[in-house]
């Protein structure tokens, strides 16, 4: 799966912005503080035990979730 890379402007403007937002909030000086953005696929961050790429999945409707327990009438019981 291909990661997302935003271009060296966007990464420069975001460190600039993350850096202005420590200073303020925690009264830091520019030269102290560090920056550091790791790109990460998505098949490889989880959240809540699950990939971050299956959680962003679009869920599947109700008869496709029902063929793939092996129901094929949604109208019958289970």
């Amino acid at each position: 799966m291909r990661q997302r890379s935003d271009g060296p402007e966007q990464l420069r403007a975001l460190g600039e912005a993350i850096t202005t937002a420590a200073e303020t909030t925690r009264g830091a000086k520019p030269e102290s503080i560090r920056v550091v953005l790791t790109e990460c696929a998505p098949d490889m961050w989880f959240v809540g035990g699950r990939t971050l790429a299956a959680v962003r999945a679009p869920a599947l409707p109700a008869s496709a979730r029902l063929r793939r327990c092996g129901r094929t009438d949604p109208r019958r019981a289970a």
